[in-house]
């Protein structure tokens, strides 16, 4: 076996992959939460019509989404992304896998996570060749979960029993969230349209800045609702980071495909 198919077989960035997602089972699998008292005006619209046709929260929802990233924070320099995600809804908890393709024979693969507390982010060239991995520290955690947050409208069970969430009312329109989960606190603020959907979630998350990280405005857009599964879900978004007081979308996705789990698939062979 040559040295190139050796590292093929091994493949760590998809060896990460199955190590997190058996960390994310672990998360999923927390009992549900009695539902929260009572919700600002603006949420509680929201629930009722997102979850009015759904039966019994599951463990997890599982997506797929056909996407593009742009690599570039001064232009457009857009790349084809497909990706899988798994998301927990009883407790905050995802695991993201992508394949990014850029120029003809480039391929990346790219994890992002949030599972046990912890945050994660790592990329692999062709799944072989590491090109950086960040995990540990507060800031990813903070960032991570805070991606979790925003991205729960996927999920929305969640935003009305989530252990260590808090919702505050800010006018007929708006209400912040504050999560509290790992030993780490974020907040976002949600922003309903006129038919009672959330348009947008925006607040200071983490961007890596070189070895840094900087806590810099963030926002989300939500577009395009339908039902799967009986559930209300966003099926067009965007997400941009705020610099210099211009936004720059750096990912902007469709959903492909949406679905309940409830229960952990068997392992191979199982």
């Amino acid at each position: 076996m040559t040295l190139l198919s050796s590292a093929l077989a091994r493949r760590p960035g998809r060896q990460r992959l199955q190590a997190l997602l058996a960390d994310f089972w672990s998360t999923a699998a927390v009992p549900a939460a009695a539902p929260a008292g009572e919700l600002p005006a603006p949420v509680a619209r929201y629930l009722q019509r997102a979850l009015e046709q759904a039966g019994a929260a599951p463990m997890a929802v599982g997506l797929a989404h056909r996407a593009g990233l742009n690599r570039s924070l001064t232009r457009d320099a857009w790349w084809t992304v497909q990706s899988r995600q798994w998301m927990a809804v009883h407790a905050p908890g995802f695991v993201w896998s992508a394949n990014v393709r850029g120029a003809p024979g480039l391929s990346v693969d790219v994890i992002d996570a949030y599972v046990q507390g912890r945050g994660e982010l790592g990329a692999w060239m062709w799944g072989v060749v590491p090109l950086g991995r960040v995990q540990g520290s507060d800031a990813i955690a903070r960032g991570e979960l805070m991606r979790w947050l925003a991205e729960a409208v996927l999920v929305p069970w969640a935003l009305a029993s989530c252990p260590g969430l808090r919702w505050t009312a800010v006018d007929p329109d708006r209400a912040d969230a504050l999560l509290v989960a790992g030993g780490v606190a974020v907040t976002l603020r949600f922003t309903f349209d006129p038919e009672g959907l959330v348009r947008s979630v925006q607040g200071n998350r983490p961007r890596q800045v070189g070895r840094e990280f900087v806590d810099t405005p963030w926002i989300g857009h939500w577009s395009d609702w339908q039902r799967r599964g009986g559930v209300l879900v966003p099926t067009v978004g965007e997400v941009a980071w705020t610099i210099d007081d211009r936004p720059r979308p750096y990912w902007r996705g469709t959903l492909a495909t949406w679905q309940a789990l409830r229960e952990p698939p068997l392992p191979p062979g199982g």
